[in-house]
């Protein structure tokens, strides 16, 4: 018959492709650092008026600090990227980059530095936002708040960091004497 091999084969590359995707790896984080000069911090603490409900404490970014969320796929010679989100269902976990990480002044792993995702509930709904924290207590931890998508199509979040300093200062009140 005609068009029957045609047609095995697309049935075939559609279930590989159905397979790859269900079994791929975590998805990575790739952030956009492009810093000229100096580095200017933005920082926020529960008092600031922008400062999102669901954010504890305080915390800090740059302009720059920003990650698209995105999938490799490697099937046999190749590799394609695919365009993801991080699931606000459930945790899952993605890669930082080091040059995100200089920004973090506690530990900092040796090699890859994967953190765990955890969805952020407002009323029992997800809100697009994430905690984020690795899994040595001393490791980067903070938030990805959701910008949408860049203009490529990537979901982009803008990464704040929790500033250690000012949580030892809050906990730790001023003696006065």
């Amino acid at each position: 018959m005609p068009g029957s091999s045609f047609l095995k084969s697309a049935v075939i590359l559609v279930a590989v492709t159905v397979l790859i995707s269900f079994f791929a790896p975590a998805a990575t984080a790739e952030e956009d650092l492009k810093l000229t000069g100096g580095i200017a911090y933005m920082r926020m603490d529960e008092k600031s008026p922008e400062h999102p409900s669901w954010m504890k404490g305080s915390v800090y970014s740059t302009e720059d600090m920003t990650l698209r969320v995105f999938q490799d796929v490697h099937f046999l010679f190749s590799k394609t990227r695919i365009k993801s989100t991080i699931p606000d269902y459930t945790t899952s976990s993605v890669i930082l980059r080091k040059r995100v990480l200089e920004h973090w002044p506690g530990y900092v792993p040796t090699g890859t530095c994967r953190v765990t995702t955890v969805p952020i509930l407002e009323g029992g709904e997800p809100v697009g936002s994430f905690e984020f924290h690795h899994f040595d207590s001393r490791g980067p931890k903070g938030y990805l708040e959701s910008m949408g998508r860049d203009k490529d199509g990537y979901m982009q979040y803008r990464i704040w960091f929790v500033d250690q300093i000012a949580q030892i200062q809050v906990q730790e009140p001023e003696i006065q004497q």
